[in-house]
């Protein structure tokens, strides 16, 4: 009785403090390292990537941009974003399994990655929560961030709309960074709303 949609929520950067910015920045940056950790794991023929948890990840080595390996530890990002991480290498490797069998090419090896544009938020209610009216709190950073698009839920609300909140992702493009925030809302009475706003 239930459909998915997707809310565009846009972060307002402008009213975001200095701590906030520097975990909407560093939150990518640790997946893209952690990421990158991983793939040079993998060269090891006794670490299984099917094996391994995302709570191990905590002190990691990364290169810097001299080409220089640092040590550094994981402060960002949380369990279950790490997990996400993992399932992310997980599903690249299954999807080039896939390719093979189907004669569509080798499997080739998994490439380091320059960029993590997109985390998952994958329980509303831990990961992500909406704070107020403009507010989504994202675990990790310790106030909730300024949004602007969350005036859809409030016409829900008003139309006595049904809807459950699940999944996100963070995600930033050139330097904007936007939460997509998946909602799902009864059918009948979605219909019933699209319609209304044609006419």
């Amino acid at each position: 009785t239930q459909m998915p949609i997707t809310l565009e929520l846009k972060v307002n950067y402008g009213k975001c403090n200095k701590a906030q910015k520097t975990f909407l920045k560093m939150s990518h940056v640790e997946c893209k390292w952690a990421k990158n950790w991983l793939i040079n794991k993998m060269e090891d023929v006794n670490f299984d990537i099917f094996k391994f948890e995302g709570k191990e990840l905590d002190v990691i080595t990364h290169k810097t941009k001299e080409g220089k390996d640092e040590t550094v530890k994981l402060s960002y990002i949380r369990s279950s974003v790490k997990n996400s991480v993992v399932e992310d290498i997980r599903n690249s490797i299954r999807s080039l399994s896939t390719k093979k069998k189907k004669g569509l090419g080798g499997t080739g090896k998994l490439k380091f990655v320059s960029d993590y544009p997109s985390i998952e938020l994958k329980q509303y209610g831990l990961t992500h929560h909406i704070e107020g009216n403009n507010r989504i709190k994202v675990q990790g950073c310790k106030k909730p961030l300024p949004v602007n698009g969350l005036k859809q839920l409030r016409k829900f609300d008003a139309l006595g709309i049904e809807y459950d909140l699940t999944t996100a992702k963070l995600n930033h493009k050139d330097d904007d960074y936007y939460i997509y925030l998946t909602v799902y809302v009864d059918k009948e009475q979605y219909k019933k709303f699209k319609n209304s706003k044609k006419n």
